[in-house]
């Protein structure tokens, strides 16, 4: 089973995406699109698939961040419902409970496909996938050796100053 990495449809192996992106190969973590749904059916659907706890994103390509996450002004705007892979089946009969999909619309998908590779939940799964972790111990780094290069300017400044005499002189103040 693949999907197109720019609409996120699933495709049955051998065809071809009809808006003409590149086919990837499915694994549990990909995106893959279940419906198209109205902006103002979102607030029915997004809590019914983490009732169940399956995480999932709104996404229209042709908008951008501030109007695909106002309410008021995407009610009526197409999006795209996406989901991990491994999740299509669970949300596609969530999506079918609500009416938001015909049952005939399901794309078959393989069972030994769309298991999952490992035992890890799907948080750890997540983090892996988007860097989260990287990024975030990155960043961690970065303000960490901003504060330390901070201290050793104020540092050497108290120690010019510890040996000028002045040592009340520093002026510390302007930094807070």
């Amino acid at each position: 089973m693949k999907y197109c990495e720019k609409c996120y449809e699933l495709i049955n192996d051998g065809e071809e995406c009809s808006c003409g992106g590149k086919a990837e190969e499915c694994k549990a973590q990909s995106s893959v699109k279940v419906t198209e749904v109205k902006g103002s059916l979102r607030v029915i659907l997004e809590p019914a698939l983490k009732e169940k706890g399956i995480p999932c994103e709104f996404f229209n390509p042709e908008m951008d961040i501030y109007t695909q996450y106002n309410p008021k002004v995407n009610s009526e705007t197409q999006f795209s419902l996406l989901v991990p892979f491994e999740f299509y089946d669970e949300a596609f009969e969530v999506c079918v409970g609500l009416g938001l999909a015909q049952p005939d619309d399901k794309i078959e998908v393989d069972e030994s496909t769309q298991a999952v590779a490992d035992n890890k939940t799907y948080d750890e799964r997540f983090e892996e996938a988007t860097g989260t972790k990287r990024k975030s111990f990155q960043v961690f780094w970065i303000i960490l050796i901003i504060i330390a290069a901070c201290l050793i300017i104020w540092g050497i400044d108290f120690i010019a100053a510890f040996f000028k005499g002045n040592i009340y002189d520093i002026p510390f103040t302007e930094f807070l």
